[in-house]
């Protein structure tokens, strides 16, 4: 083959793959959502799906998966076939505090591909004003010294 037909093939092939990219989202895309209805991860995805589904031209179809804190919905997702039809409105509890506390858990973070964050969320933790704890690092501390 000579260099100008293989640059040809090369070429072509690239024209072919970037047209088959072009074409998904080919159906509709199948968000699963790990806690209950109407629990705030269902109201924070559901409010994204639509604006979410217009830009990428295709419906979201959000599904609850619920149980185990959130396990079942991304055990469901991690099995899924890995061809971007399958997403997960993961949430700090299925994915950073579950991994964190239990041993058994059939999943780590690193069976899922993060792509975006969609919120953010404020924590606050507060004590009473007779502990003692004036900061963080006051609470570590006694976390640490075991009371």
């Amino acid at each position: 083959m000579t260099v100008t037909k293989s640059i040809a093939a090369a070429a072509a092939a690239a024209l072919f793959a970037g047209a088959a990219y072009a074409e998904y989202p080919e159906r509709p895309i199948n968000m699963v959502i790990p806690y209950g209805a109407g629990g705030a991860t269902d109201i924070s995805a559901r409010s994204i799906a639509e604006p979410l589904g217009s830009a990428v031209g295709k419906p979201l179809v959000m599904t609850n998966v619920t149980g185990a804190g959130g396990a079942t919905g991304s055990v469901v997702v991690q099995n899924a076939k890995s061809d971007g039809y399958s997403m997960l409105f993961a949430r700090v509890g299925s994915h950073s505090v579950s991994p964190a506390m239990k041993a058994t858990l059939p999943y780590t973070l690193d069976d899922f591909r993060f792509v975006a964050v969609y919120e953010i969320n404020p924590v606050a933790c507060a004590v009473s004003p007779s502990s003692g704890i004036k900061t963080m690092d006051d609470l570590i501390a006694r976390v640490e010294e075991g009371g």
